[in-house]
């Protein structure tokens, strides 16, 4: 077909708008992952909560027991019950004491001291709806967790920083390098009646590859294939345009990589995420079993 063929124009317009929709799934498929990794990293904080109060529950019970001359063998039992299922969630530094634990965190900030123990909150304030970042409050005192906190909080840490969003950055790097050479390229031509050239591809900044779509108010009549506003017959700028998939990109995370190989790299990993995930756990299971107990600072 020639460049001045309407049904060939049609073809690029249909081709262009699955190549966006692509674009548009894969990314809503990362973000459903990463949806429910985060729902995940937030139960587990509920849990680890609720499980720091129970362990600051037992230190009373122990030094109530221990005051009366009770024996209190069965509490340190559900003591180290307690501890050794707290730290598949998370890291925690243990000293032992007459009255139970002190627990604190790899850094040293306080998760129970006594009967008082500390609370795990989400901070959302960089606007992620995902955002891993955590605060701890304890006795009134609020400040951030400085460091990773390893367990399975950890690893969903490690996977949203190392997978989800280098991936996601890629994605919406590869839509806005696709989309912007495309629509300079249009940019330089003329369509069949000889007027300039418009962008073929429209998207959201900071949601490049979500936003990704084709304007739907142009037709295959006004894709300006032509570098001359004469002959529309030229196909100059189309060959330009077929050139774009081995041409070096100059934005974000892709400068100077090829579109079709990173494309290529974004569709497979996007499918394979689930899979990453499943090895992080099993590589934190045989970790945890390799672990004779949580760190001791002091024993008994």
């Amino acid at each position: 077909m020639t460049p001045e063929s309407i049904a060939f124009r049609q073809q690029v317009l249909t081709n262009a708008d699955a190549l966006a929709q692509q674009f548009n799934s894969v990314s809503a498929q990362l973000s459903q992952q990463e949806a429910a990794q985060s729902e995940r990293y937030g139960a587990i904080v509920s849990h680890v909560n609720s499980q720091l109060e129970s362990i600051a529950a037992l230190n009373q019970k122990l030094q109530e027991d221990a005051l009366l001359g009770k024996g209190v063998a069965g509490l340190q039992d559900e003591m180290d019950k307690q501890l050794n299922e707290l730290s598949k969630s998370l890291d925690v530094q243990v000293i032992y004491t007459a009255g139970g634990v002190e627990l604190s965190t790899p850094n040293g900030q306080p998760l129970v001291i006594g009967g008082f123990s500390a609370s795990l909150t989400r901070d959302f304030s960089s606007g992620d709806p995902y955002s891993t970042d955590l605060s701890i409050t304890f006795q009134s005192m609020t400040t951030a967790v400085d460091d990773s906190l390893g367990g399975e909080l950890g690893a969903l840490e490690a996977l949203k920083l190392s997978q989800y969003e280098p991936i996601k950055a890629t994605l919406a790097d590869l839509a806005k390098g696709l989309a912007d050479g495309v629509n300079n390229a249009l940019n330089t031509g003329f369509d069949l009646n000889g007027a300039a050239g418009q962008s073929l591809f429209t998207y959201t900044a900071g949601s490049e590859a979500h936003s990704l779509a084709i304007d739907s108010a142009i037709s295959a009549q006004e894709l300006a294939f032509s570098s001359s506003a004469t002959l529309s017959g030229n196909g100059d700028v189309l060959k330009d345009l077929s050139m774009l998939s081995q041409t070096p990109l100059t934005n974000g995370s892709v400068v100077g990589k090829t579109p079709i190989a990173h494309i290529r790299g974004c569709w497979e990993t996007s499918v394979f995420l689930p899979d990453k995930l499943k090895v992080k756990r099993q590589q934190h299971k045989l970790a945890w079993k390799m672990r004779k107990s949580p760190e001791i600072v002091s024993a008994r």
